[in-house]
């Protein structure tokens, strides 16, 4: 029997997840919403189901608490969505531009990015020879679909 890591479950049930919205992106840009419309949307639903998680877990005076007492925790969270909601405008105009499919083989280039930003900002490096193998096969693959997909 094969055992799987939970974080491991999580992170591939989060790229099926992605899968499925960068699939409905591509229909709704294509139909004529655009970026601003389909993430304000998205804002609107997220909200009122984070605040119910966070109300449902009676976490929020925690995590208020966590912010008073340690302020670098509040400028991470505006890099965290200054980042985030940069990154997710970004990919919805490019599937707009191409595909879905395009685009996404090419954004899957972020554990590059995630791994310089932790080594440069946070001196901490985890690699081992798999990870290095997987991300160098990760990066060939979005080189090869960014050098052949024409415009």
């Amino acid at each position: 029997m094969i055992t799987v890591a939970p974080w491991a479950v999580f992170a591939l049930s989060a790229a099926v997840f992605w899968g499925l919205g960068y699939t409905f992106i591509g229909r709704v840009v294509h139909a004529g919403l655009t970026t601003p419309f389909i993430l304000t949307s998205v804002a609107a639903v997220s909200i009122c189901v984070y605040a119910v998680t966070l109300a449902r877990s009676n976490m929020l005076k925690n995590n208020i608490d966590l912010l008073l007492n340690n302020k670098m925790l509040i400028l991470f969270l505006l890099v965290i969505a200054v980042a985030l909601m940069g990154g997710q405008f970004l990919i919805y105009h490019a599937v707009s531009l191409k595909s879905a499919t395009h685009a996404a083989i090419l954004e899957i280039s972020y554990p590059l990015f995630t791994f310089l930003f932790t080594m440069l900002l946070f001196r901490d490096v985890e690699l081992s020879w798999n990870m290095i193998v997987g991300g160098l096969l990760i990066f060939t693959g979005s080189a090869l679909i960014f050098l052949r997909s024409g415009s």
